[in-house]
């Protein structure tokens, strides 16, 4: 259910009655060009498609090369690109074939997500696909990012769920607030 939430509130999939609205516009109603700049939807899964690494990066041109190169740097990957043979140019299949680290794969698709500062950042679980350098920026960035745009997050993690101001819990379709449990600091991942 917090999947389909998070997809209904990124405009992956449509409601089938009532309506998700940001900035008081159906959410439905945007552009995609348009709603990547308003809500980022970063999955568990971290997508990638057939195409360059670059193509990943800037969504096959929809987000600015210079954007994208400031978030990839701040999350490491363009080190780590650099030590591929052809660089941004990798050519990846978009499937399990493609030889990149798992971690690397998702540190990808948060940049896809985060490049063009969206207002709003859903995660949903994405830190289960980070190795621990990866999880350790992603953590830090969301700090930083956090009075300046409305996080959601869903997480078994304790770190991430630390950073809420918030807890709902989702039951019966009804969203419910919980007490947070705090975190007494910053716990290393295993």
């Amino acid at each position: 259910g917090k999947t389909i939430l998070f997809e209904l509130i990124a405009g992956i999939m449509p409601t089938t009655s009532g309506q998700i609205d940001i900035d008081r516009r159906n959410v439905m109603l945007y552009k995609p060009e348009d709603l990547i700049e308003r809500v980022g939807y970063i999955s568990t899964d971290g997508m990638i498609f057939r195409g360059t690494i670059r193509d990943n990066l800037t969504g096959f041109g929809q987000i600015p090369e210079d954007k994208m190169q400031e978030i990839a740097s701040l999350l490491k990957i363009d080190r780590d690109i650099a030590k591929l043979p052809s660089g941004f140019n990798t050519l990846l299949s978009g499937n399990n074939t493609d030889n990149l680290p798992p971690g690397l794969k998702q540190r990808i698709a948060i940049v896809r997500v985060l490049a063009p500062r969206p207002r709003i950042i859903l995660f949903d679980n994405a830190d289960r696909g980070l190795d621990r350098e990866g999880y350790s920026l992603i953590y830090s960035m969301f700090a930083r990012l956090k009075p300046k745009t409305s996080l959601i997050i869903i997480s078994e993690d304790r770190n991430m769920r630390g950073l809420a101001d918030r807890c709902m819990n989702l039951e019966n379709a009804t969203l419910k607030e919980t007490p947070i449990a705090r975190s007494t600091g910053f716990l290393a991942p295993q």
